[in-house]
């Protein structure tokens, strides 16, 4: 007896959890190829390091601007505040 045939075609379910998943299903099938598990898992590796890149960006640029907050704020109107290094009031 002949086994099915696989389908060209991965229907994917409409609210998966693992969005890098999803998204690899979804170019497995813009591209055309048999989402093979080798083929998606490729895919799947992608779309999380392309996540993982945008997340190290995002936290980057926040401690910029932190750092940049920080170095326009003058400590000496701040109350208790100084701008010695040292952690002991100024005298």
């Amino acid at each position: 007896m002949p086994l099915p045939p696989t389908p060209t075609a991965f229907k994917r379910p409409e609210h998966l959890p693992w969005k890098p998943f999803s998204r690899a299903i979804d170019l497995a099938n813009r591209l055309n190829v048999r989402p093979s598990i080798e083929t998606l898992k490729t895919l799947e590796m992608a779309e999380m390091e392309k996540e993982r890149d945008a997340a190290l960006q995002k936290d980057f640029e926040d401690i910029e601007t932190v750092h940049e907050e920080f170095a326009t704020l003058d400590l000496e109107s701040v109350p208790g505040g100084s701008r010695n290094q040292g952690g002991k009031p100024s005298e």
